[in-house]
């Protein structure tokens, strides 16, 4: 990008994002994966995902490394993995805005001596239905159901209280968050909540990086208030946030993923 050139403005509306992964990405890649008959084990549907995808430049804090798109996921589904196993034994394992398992199901995999109930929900119609077909090849009982991270009614699956329940690069897509998803996911009487998210932060925008990383979020309409509601309610009395990480991991050094680690009073 050149001095003074502007990005391009998008806009995160529902139609888009029915376009983009309904159609395009999940849909895309439920096509693909009955084409080529390759099957619908994680492995097979993973692959098919990750066909094209080369080196890319990942981060971690301010550290950045060129390698493989395989090798930083990798890392990334072990990083999360670690993090929601250090917070069994839960009722259940939550995913809100699961696309086709691409962390639910590592995660599952990685938890699966603590025996939660497994539920991933998605906004998705393709991406619920690679879900439950992956589930079917796996063998591993999981419960699909949908969501909408910015309806007033998030979800109608019933989850156990006492579930850890989790998001990673999907609240991002709705671009102002209100205080509803606070009360609808304390509704759900938690063990803890746990958000692997973009976030804006204040505090880092006076660096290049953070500057060029806010008008990154701005210009895709990704959301840019995530942290500023969590910290609200937490003001309010009605949540305790037990731990922030700016800049967690992300294999796009513009859009890494933040930490954030919250549970209900």
């Amino acid at each position: 990008m050149l001095a003074g050139e502007s990005l391009p403005q998008r806009s995160k509306t529902e139609a888009e994002i029915v376009r983009e992964y309904d159609v395009e990405k999940w849909g895309g890649l439920l096509l693909e994966a009955e084409r080529t008959g390759r099957g619908f084990t994680f492995a097979a549907v993973d692959q098919l995902n990750m066909d094209g995808l080369d080196h890319c430049v990942s981060v971690r804090g301010d550290v950045m490394s060129w390698e493989e798109h395989a090798v930083a996921t990798r890392r990334f589904r072990r990083m999360v993995g670690r993090e929601l196993r250090a917070l069994m034994p839960a009722s259940a394992l939550v995913e809100f805005g699961a696309g086709y398992g691409g962390m639910f199901f590592p995660v599952a995999r990685a938890l699966r001596k603590s025996r939660p109930k497994l539920i991933a929900l998605e906004f998705t119609r393709s991406g619920r239905e690679l879900l439950a077909r992956i589930s079917n090849a796996e063998e591993q009982p999981v419960t699909v159901g949908a969501c909408d991270l910015g309806a007033p009614a998030i979800t109608s699956v019933a989850i156990p209280d006492g579930a850890v329940l989790f998001t990673c690069f999907s609240a991002h897509y709705v671009p102002v968050l209100s205080q509803n998803i606070i009360h609808s996911l304390c509704a759900l009487r938690p063990k803890a909540v746990v958000h692997f998210e973009p976030l804006v932060h204040p505090e880092l925008q006076s660096t290049t990086m953070g500057l060029l990383r806010h008008r990154y979020l701005e210009s895709n309409d990704y959301n840019r208030n995530l942290l500023e509601v969590l910290e609200e309610a937490e003001r309010a009395g009605r949540i305790r946030i037990d731990s922030v990480e700016a800049n967690w991991f992300g294999l796009n050094p513009l859009l890494p993923a933040s930490r954030i680690v919250w549970s209900a009073t």
